[in-house]
């Protein structure tokens, strides 16, 4: 499939699982009627989310040779149906792949159940796929359709790659949203079972430590908030030096070597794509916070997100971190259109979420279509099962 092709398809998936989203916001908020006035709780309200769902999810099950960890997941797929037969051989697994054991787990359901390779990207698909529509379906229903197009702008590309941790950041992502609504037992046990996919999801707790003691203190100058950030990423990055010296971490020694960083022309371009978000964000961190003060916590991931670009430059590893800081991009962007709804720049929404998705979109471009990151462009199906 040629380019101009693959980003027509990735365009019109997009349109469609937004456009279904946006058809559930009117419904639930009742501006569209079933029947003779009934909407809101009719039936199929509650099958749109899932349905938003399924094109993307397909879209990522049927792919081949699309993203570059494609083959070393089918080999491993490979492996798993072939020899798992019990506990010891699963953990056998988990050892000689040293991979978490909720992805070898997936893996074999995947075989189980669908009997094919792509049965287990259908599945690895649902659990990152639909916690995120839930996760900003819970925060905000009204800006769902937005939050979800910037998701799929953002995070979902690179999912075809790393897919244990995508899973691991939707459920984290998940895990923070229910943190906002004081359900901190479900938020830590979602953490504790994304931690089963990928270890780096223990960096939620932070984050819901940060949700439950904000509302105690006032607000905090943004000097405050940046020592904060930069403070959590400092001690990020020594806390993952001392757990790479535990066996299951392990792999990961070579990412955090400090001659295997990204490139200048990395840092150059993501400080020039993350700029323009960070600047709204600060121009306007009274308003966000004013409206709600344990957003501090998603503004620290927001400034963590742009400083983890500078680490990154030295050390690989802070490439995980910034998954999970950029998950939370949507939220802090409704938390603005919420701060901006209660004054007088109303008007201002509009422009500013023209803007965010402009910057977005504009991101997608650079990185998947001219940097070929994540190897997602140009995008091919599979044509009969891979088992």
């Amino acid at each position: 499939m040629s380019v101009p092709i693959s980003f027509a398809l990735y365009t019109l998936v997009y349109i469609i699982s937004t456009s279904i989203l946006l058809f559930y916001q009117k419904v639930s908020h009742g501006k569209i009627k079933f029947g003779k006035g009934c909407y809101r709780k009719h039936k199929i309200v509650y099958l749109l989310p899932l349905l938003a769902g399924i094109p993307v999810i397909m879209m990522s099950t049927f792919r081949y040779g699309i993203g570059t960890d494609f083959d070393a997941f089918y080999y491993e797929y490979q492996w798993c149906a072939k020899n798992i037969n019990s506990y010891d051989s699963m953990m056998q697994a988990v050892k000689g792949f040293n991979d978490e054991v909720g992805l070898i787990v997936l893996i074999k359901l995947g075989d189980v159940i669908f009997h094919s390779f792509q049965g287990f990207l259908f599945l690895a698909s649902l659990l990152t796929v639909i916690p995120v529509i839930i996760a900003f379906i819970i925060f905000d229903s009204e800006h769902t359709p937005f939050c979800f197009l910037i998701y799929l702008l953002t995070l979902f590309p690179s999912s075809f790659n790393g897919i244990h941790q995508h899973i691991a950041v939707s459920l984290s992502l998940l895990a923070i949203v229910l943190g906002y609504k004081n359900c901190y037992i479900r938020a830590l046990i979602l953490i504790f079972a994304a931690m089963f996919f990928h270890k780096t999801a223990f960096i939620t707790i932070a984050c819901l430590i940060c949700i439950k003691v904000s509302r105690r203190y006032p607000t905090l100058k943004l000097g405050t908030i940046i020592l904060i950030a930069s403070g959590c990423l400092i001690a990020y990055r020594y806390l993952i030096g001392m757990l790479i010296q535990i066996p299951s971490f392990s792999k990961y020694a070579y990412a955090f070597n400090e001659e295997y960083g990204y490139s200048i022309n990395y840092l150059i371009m993501h400080l020039a794509l993350k700029i323009p978000f960070l600047m709204i964000i600060l121009l306007f961190y009274h308003n966000i916070l004013r409206i709600d003060r344990r957003n501090m916590a998603l503004i620290c991931y927001v400034i963590m997100d742009f400083l983890g670009v500078f680490l990154a430059f030295h050390v690989r590893w802070a490439m995980r971190l910034q998954y999970y800081t950029l998950s939370v991009v949507p939220l802090v962007s409704v938390s603005l259109f919420k701060a901006l709804n209660k004054g007088s720049k109303k008007n201002n929404i509009i422009i500013i979420r023209t803007i965010l998705i402009a910057i977005y979109i504009f991101r997608f471009i650079i990185l998947y279509g001219v940097y070929r990151y994540d190897e997602i462009i140009p995008y091919s199906f599979v044509t009969t099962l891979m088992k």
